[in-house]
């Protein structure tokens, strides 16, 4: 059994070349770094375990074979993102030291900065890869199927960034991806699946798992999608650019960290105004789900939300309009 992911030099110099000035020893400490801090968002332990066991067969299969060069992927680049802050530093009798040669020098800042965001975000993207290898091919990573990692990956209605973009665009970044599902998972619970009631919401998310989706649950599932992206962006727009840290509560403005009171007001209106949108998108989306779901479930068509407390009979519900106070009306849909 192979103890990392990277035995030899050779090896993460295939997957980022640009390490191949850089001796092993010294790409070791990131190396066991970056294993210990990403393995376990990745895949469960035994999983890993067998990952590492088939580093060493001489033909470990197609799909083995594909998780193993997809996770060097990731793991070469997330490597030289932990090496690049201090690779040239050192630490001697005068202290900390930076080298110099005749022929190189450090990079600015500002160029350090460009690539090392550039290294993340392509790390991020090879950590999707993995994760969609990973959920197509259950059968062969029976553990991982199991595992904690795998609900994780996979209990939403929209799991990445890619189908989120599909309803609202954001790219397919993994950064901006995960810097969203906090919000994603608030408005799913609270609008979503108090739209959809809790037992059809999870099992819609079980269906998807297994493709085993009717007709009618594509159209539903659809709108639920649509839905909450435009959920999510309306509760996440004001909070994305602000960072609790050490020292201060601080917002960053396009790349650069900015005190909070040089956001300006027309950041702020134009904010407001997207905000704005999505929510009324969501709220005509959602008022479409329950009209669809309440005048056409029964015992054969969305029976487990016919026989939820979600379900009201359509003589006995009331619909809000887009100017009811829904805290303090007593209708039916209070979605948002």
């Amino acid at each position: 059994m192979a103890k990392h992911i990277f035995e030899t030099a050779e090896k993460i110099v295939e997957h980022y070349p640009f390490l191949k000035t850089i001796t092993f020893d010294r790409l070791k400490p990131s190396i066991k770094f970056v294993e210990r801090r990403y393995q376990p968002k990745l895949m469960d332990a035994t999983t890993w375990g067998a990952l590492l066991d088939q580093v060493d067969t001489v033909n470990p299969g197609t799909v083995w074979t594909e998780l193993i060069d997809r996770t060097r992927d990731a793991f070469a680049y997330l490597t030289a993102l932990h090496y690049i802050p201090h690779g040239n530093v050192g630490i001697g009798e005068m202290g900390l030291q930076v080298e110099i040669t005749e022929s190189h020098a450090p990079a600015s800042k500002d160029r350090k900065n460009d690539l090392m965001r550039g290294i993340w975000e392509q790390a991020l993207d090879h950590l999707d890869i993995v994760i969609e290898h990973l959920n197509a091919n259950l059968a062969t990573f029976t553990d991982y199927a199991t595992s904690d990692q795998y609900t994780e990956n996979t209990k939403s209605l929209i799991n990445d960034a890619a189908t989120f973009n599909d309803f609202y665009p954001i790219g397919t970044n993994r950064w901006v991806w995960l810097m969203l599902k906090p919000w994603r998972d608030k408005t799913e619970l609270s609008k979503i699946a108090g739209t959809l009631g809790t037992d059809y919401h999870n099992e819609l998310v079980v269906k998807i798992k297994a493709d085993g989706l009717l007709a009618e649950d594509e159209i539903i599932l659809e709108k639920a999608r649509r839905a909450l992206a435009f959920a999510t962006i309306e509760a996440s727009a004001m909070n994305l650019s602000i960072r609790i840290e050490e020292h201060a509560v601080t917002v960053y403005n396009n790349a650069s960290q900015v005190a909070n009171d040089l956001r300006t007001t027309v950041e702020i209106q134009r904010v407001e105004k997207a905000q704005n949108y999505c929510k009324k998108e969501a709220l005509q989306i959602l008022k479409d789900i329950e009209t669809t779901l309440r005048t056409e479930a029964s015992v054969s068509k969305y029976p487990t939300f016919f026989a939820s407390d979600a379900y009201i009979a359509p003589e006995d519900a009331v619909v809000l309009n887009d100017t009811t106070d829904k805290d303090h009306n007593p209708g039916t849909f209070n979605a948002l």
